[in-house]
C-alpha cells in the first residue's frame, strides 16, 4: 500500500458535500486488505468512507438503514458466495435511505467473471482499486439521473 502513494496514513480531512462509501466484503468473506486500499483512495478522493466492514450481514443491513451513503462497494473473490451476494445487494437497494444507492464491486472473481455484475444487480465492476473513485463518480451520475 505505501509503495501506491507516500501519504497513505496521513490525516485526510473530507471536503463538504462529498461523497459517502460504505466498503464491505462479500457476506462470509473475511479478506478486507483490498478494501482498505480502495478506502484510501476514495479519501485521497474527497469521499468520505464510512468504514471497512467485516463480514457480518447484520452489519452492513444496520449501517444502510442507520447512515446515507452515496455508495456501496462490495469485495469478492471466489464464486462460492453468488446466492449471498445478490440477496446483499438486493437488501442495500431495499433498506438504504438513498433510493439513488449505487453498488460497485470488485475483486478477483470480476476480473475473471465479467457477466456477473449485471447477474449480481449491481451498478458496474472496479477491477483496479486506484480508479474506483472514478467509476464510482460515473455510476452516481447515472443513478441520480435515472439511466
Amino acid at each position: 500500500m505505501r509503495g501506491l502513494s507516500a501519504a497513505f496514513g496521513s490525516d485526510i480531512d473530507a471536503p463538504p458535500g462529498g461523497r459517502r462509501a460504505l466498503l464491505m466484503p462479500a457476506p462470509g468473506v473475511q479478506h478486507t486488505f483490498g478494501l482498505s486500499m480502495v478506502a484510501e483512495f476514495f479519501a485521497r478522493a474527497g469521499g468520505e468512507v464510512t468504514g471497512v466492514m467485516g463480514p457480518q450481514a447484520a452489519w452492513f443491513e444496520d449501517k444502510v438503514k442507520e447512515v446515507w451513503v452515496d455508495l456501496v462497494g462490495i469485495s469478492a473473490g471466489s464464486t462460492t458466495r453468488l446466492d449471498s451476494m445478490l440477496s446483499c445487494i438486493a437488501k442495500v437497494r431495499r433498506l438504504s435511505h438513498n433510493r439513488a444507492v449505487a453498488v460497485m464491486v470488485g475483486g478477483p472473481l470480476f476480473t475473471t467473471h465479467p457477466e456477473l455484475v449485471e447477474r449480481l444487480g449491481a451498478d458496474g465492476v472496479a477491477t483496479d482499486g486506484q480508479h474506483a473513485p472514478a467509476l464510482a463518480e460515473r455510476l452516481l451520475g447515472r443513478r441520480i439521473r435515472g439511466i
